[in-house]
């Protein structure tokens, strides 16, 4: 893959903590996640050469802000050939923890598409997550839909699974 970072900041070299600023990034070729949606089912057809049943993600774009300790990421989009991840949170430099929001919008990618995708947008709420952890342990929630609460409070619910 290929990968292009911008930032135009201030801060003290050596103190990651210390800078303020903003860029943009883009990702491309990348082998970011694999969402196989009927699981075993969709293992076998992978394996059979039809993978018609996993959604993979390979390219990611968006701009971010680093405030001292907090990097935050506004819009992140995280696209496949037929589905993208939308995503918005930020990630804590000093602890190294995640908090994000996440929505699989599935058929934006392909643009034929993209006029009925965007009308199904209303539908997309039960494919709404929140990650949190680290990176190298992350935690998925599910939101429960409507009752879903703003950045900050709790009200999601752990899927243990993950």
């Amino acid at each position: 893959g290929a990968a292009n970072l911008e930032f135009i900041g201030s801060g003290i070299v050596g103190d990651s903590l210390s800078f303020d600023g903003e860029g943009t990034y883009q990702i491309s070729g990348a082998d970011f996640y694999q969402l196989q949606l009927f699981g075993g089912l969709s293992r076998i057809f992978d394996n059979a050469g039809l993978p018609i049943t996993t959604l993979r993600f390979e390219d990611a774009d968006g701009e971010f802000d680093v405030d001292k300790r907090f990097v935050r990421f506004p819009e992140l989009r995280i696209r496949g050939r037929v589905a993208q991840i939308r995503s918005e949170g930020n990630y804590d430099l000093a602890d190294g923890e995640l908090d994000f929001k996440a929505q699989l919008q599935p058929f934006r990618s392909v643009p034929i598409f993209e006029l009925p995708a965007r009308l199904l947008d209303i539908f997309t709420g039960i494919f709404e997550v929140q990650l949190t952890g680290t990176i190298a342990e992350p935690k998925w929630n599910l939101f429960r839909g409507a009752q879903r609460n703003e950045p900050g409070e709790t009200g999601a619910k752990e899927n243990p699974s993950n």
